[in-house]
């Protein structure tokens, strides 16, 4: 299976957009994000982590959200990630582990 693993992304939603498009015509099946989706916290934050979970949530894979140093809102994540969560292909990986197939995701974000 190929993974997409992403990194610092900091809000740049284009850029997001053509990382996928590249992920998706390689045949990625899952995406693990280390970090900094949005950051930094910002007074639009929750907009901004529900746009970044939607357009994640487009390449229709499980997505592995670590947060990083600059996420500083976990619990605006979770909400937005609980909120998005029509599928159960949302999982913020931190200080516990979400099963991955036959394997494990562990984040100590």
């Amino acid at each position: 299976m190929q993974i997409l693993v992403l990194s610092n992304v900091a809000g740049q939603f284009d850029r997001l957009r053509a990382v996928l498009d590249r992920g998706k015509q390689a045949g990625a099946g899952a995406i693990f994000v280390l970090g900094n989706l949005v950051a930094p916290a910002t007074a639009d934050t929750q907009e901004r982590y529900s746009l970044a979970l939607q357009i994640l949530g487009d390449l229709d894979v499980p997505v592995y959200l670590v947060p990083g140093a600059q996420d500083q809102s976990l619990a605006t994540l979770s909400q937005a990630i609980q909120r998005y969560r029509g599928t159960a292909r949302m999982h913020l990986v931190h200080r516990h582990a979400a099963p991955f197939g036959d394997d494990v995701v562990a984040g100590f974000g």
